[in-house]
């Protein structure tokens, strides 16, 4: 209740206070905003100034996905009580923030759909299933699609298609990624899960990393990365979640070792524990850009 009476209040009271702002300094709070700061910080900025409009049909441009970006900056202009003709260098600073943005929507609505549920009948789904077990374990083939084996690499029961149903496909995607992409670092995180001390099973781990992953994505903390990093007129890919995840999943693979803990039923504190301090590096501007190389796995 007080959350949603001080939401009112500032609806209410923005739009005079913008209008004195504007008075002193002869500038609206979008082109104080673009005047102050550059790169992905001004994206960031940007869409923390858009969220927080009264409006909802520019409040959308914070999380929809398949914008017309010449048309939302027409919108939003209009709505600062510019126009894109008068003020062009404004218009192409809010065209490239609003291009990071909506973009990292659009990864967000392709990473939903790719989160359908995984579908034994599906041949793609398989191939990619019995992939991951060749990369991990080269050396030792499956005795069959449904085995015991499956333990060795972190799945729960004898048939792993069981353990997708939180995060989908898209969990598989992830762990496939990793262990074709970085090899070296998947199958040395899968050693440290097998610590008679500090073990825990690889591959439900690795899924509850693609779900931190989404949730922190969707609201929006790991969008900071996306706008530290994504070069002009860039918008970010799958690939580039799939990079995001193989750091999350190496970084929590050492903080797990680091925190020591004294079972594997320690997990969901450790997992807190991690996401707060993920959260905090995500917050600092100096951070934000999280350092996505092999080099750093």
């Amino acid at each position: 209740m007080i959350a949603f009476l001080l939401r009112y209040v500032w609806d209410v009271l923005w739009p005079t206070i913008d209008w004195l702002f504007g008075l002193v300094y002869g500038k609206r709070s979008l082109q104080r905003i673009c005047d102050g700061q550059s790169g992905g910080m001004r994206t960031s900025a940007v869409a923390k100034h858009l969220n927080q409009s009264r409006l909802q049909v520019i409040r959308k441009y914070t999380t929809a996905s398949n914008v017309d970006i010449d048309e939302g900056v027409t919108a939003i202009l209009k709505n600062e009580g510019l126009s894109a003709g008068e003020q062009p260098v404004y218009a192409n600073e809010l065209r490239q923030a609003l291009v990071h943005i909506c973009g990292v929507s659009d990864l967000v609505a392709e990473l939903d759909a790719l989160r359908s549920s995984y579908d034994k009948s599906n041949t793609e789904h398989e191939e990619h299933l019995m992939a991951l077990w060749n990369l991990l374990q080269p050396d030792t083939p499956l005795s069959s699609r449904i085995t015991k084996q499956w333990d060795s690499v972190g799945f729960q029961g004898d048939d792993p298609a069981t353990d997708f149903r939180g995060m989908g496909l898209l969990g598989l995607l992830n762990l496939h990624y990793f262990a074709s992409e970085h090899n070296d670092q998947a199958r040395r995180v899968l050693s440290c899960s097998h610590h008679p001390s500090l073990g825990y099973s690889f591959a439900i781990v690795g899924i509850n990393m693609t779900g931190l992953a989404m949730e922190l994505l969707r609201s929006g903390p790991l969008r900071e990365h996306f706008y530290a990093t994504l070069a002009e007129d860039q918008r970010p890919a799958v690939k580039d979640f799939h990079e995001l995840y193989c750091y999350i999943f190496c970084s929590f693979n050492q903080f797990w070792q680091d925190a020591k803990p004294d079972n594997v039923m320690a997990f969901s504190r450790v997992r807190d524990e991690f996401r707060q301090a993920l959260l905090e590096k995500l917050s600092n501007p100096n951070t934000a850009a999280l350092p996505l190389s092999s080099a750093n796995y």
